[in-house]
């Protein structure tokens, strides 16, 4: 009798220790615990504009404000929408079909000229001259003067020099025979293309066989480029395809290209085409079963794809109404979206948090919906009770482990 007597009073003393414990765990989850993040609560701190320091410089540079935004419908449209940039239509208007190829300096040339019968200016008499009735002149450049020579040809005393440079090959035919039309018997003439080296294109970079190349009479359109280099090394989703010409530059993923057919535009005579791999990551922190930094395996990535990647959230410590994203906006995105900037840089980065409710089925439609971007940081807070749980548990063992001892 007496053993259990002690031990229903050392049952009833742990009882009314484990109270009490249990009710300094609920005060000390109000203060600092263990924690793989920012709680929920820290995101009310969030402010639209840098408040004067407290404490000299070094404390308003500790202060990074930031700009809390609760996802909506209406966010992740204009969000959405941001993915269908006009890229190369935007940047390059011009939407004519490409004009024929003409003549440029370097070029090399070959002519031949006809006649109707021997004993003509070229052909010797009997049509013997290279077994038939025409000759071929020697292979030649377009000179620095964007003419070429012709026996025989000349006009004005230029001593046969036919123009050539920005004509046709049919037009610099046409003149030469016009200009032997008294002088050989009804002479024909051909104009053929030896080697370009005008109308020219370069494919540099990320790519199987760069250089420069040359351009197709019908035309030649960015993916065409893309194909005469060999094509480039990496897939379409992480390849960065830059067009420059002159001045101006565009730059679009390779996959956009493929799926929006109107930014393959047509290459022009010394446009380059830059290509190159770039891979893009997002990370997972938080109350998920896995934190990871994740490379993009597609084009797009949704915010529900990433967390599902994650392996989902964890049950037994996440706050679904907590899921958050960590991004440095644009000024200009943000004003569209009806946020207050008033105190803001124009045109600088804006740090920003996109907040998503998981505990409603919106949250999760609208999750679907959600594009992420490269270096994007998605966070999932802790629950509240979860620090009290971790804190119970800790008290459990401890004190089952005194009473097992006792």
């Amino acid at each position: 009798m007496h053993r259990r007597s002690v031990l229903k009073v050392r049952t009833a003393k742990f009882r009314q220790l484990f109270s009490v414990l249990v009710s300094a765990a609920l005060l000390a989850s109000c203060g600092s615990m263990p924690s793989g993040g920012p709680s929920g609560r820290s995101f009310s701190k969030a402010k639209t504009q840098y408040t004067a320091p407290t404490s000299g410089a070094e404390a308003a540079e500790a202060d990074l404000p930031f700009v809390l935004v609760n996802a909506d419908r209406k966010i992740v449209r204009t969000l959405s929408g941001l993915e269908d940039l006009n890229y190369f239509k935007g940047a390059f208007t011009d939407r004519t079909p490409p004009a024929e190829a003409v003549l440029g300096v370097g070029d090399v040339v070959r002519v031949t000229i006809f006649e109707a019968g021997g004993g003509g200016l070229f052909v010797q008499s009997g049509g013997s001259n290279n077994g038939g009735n025409f000759v071929t002149l020697p292979d030649q450049e377009v000179d620095q003067a964007g003419r070429i020579s012709v026996p025989y040809a000349g006009k004005d005393n230029n001593s046969g020099f036919v123009k050539a440079k920005g004509r046709r090959l049919v037009d610099v035919q046409s003149d030469i025979q016009q200009r032997l039309m008294n002088k050989a018997i009804e002479p024909q003439v051909i104009v053929t293309m030896v080697k370009r080296t005008s109308n020219l294109f370069s494919v540099m970079g990320d790519v199987n066989s760069p250089g420069r190349f040359t351009l197709e009479q019908g035309g030649t359109r960015i993916l065409d480029a893309l194909s005469v280099a060999g094509g480039p090394r990496s897939n379409d989703y992480n390849t960065l395809v830059t067009l420059q010409r002159g001045s101006r530059s565009a730059t679009a993923r390779l996959s956009t290209l493929l799926t929006q057919s109107e930014n393959n535009i047509f290459v022009q005579p010394n446009d380059l085409i830059a290509v190159k791999k770039d891979e893009r990551h997002y990370n997972v922190l938080g109350a998920t079963q896995n934190n990871s930094r994740v490379a993009f395996e597609a084009e797009s990535v949704m915010l529900a794809d990433a967390i599902a990647k994650a392996g989902g959230l964890n049950s037994e410590l996440a706050q679904p109404a907590m899921v958050v994203i960590f991004r440095r906006e644009g000024f200009n995105t943000l004003v569209d979206m009806g946020v207050d900037l008033k105190d803001q840089t124009e045109g600088e980065a804006v740090p920003t948090v996109y907040r998503f409710d998981l505990t409603e089925p919106t949250g999760l439609f609208l999750a679907q919906k959600m594009p992420l971007r490269n270096d994007d940081v998605i966070y999932v807070s802790q629950h509240p009770f979860a620090d009290v749980s971790k804190l119970v548990g800790i008290l459990r063992d401890v004190l089952f482990i005194k009473l097992i001892n006792n």
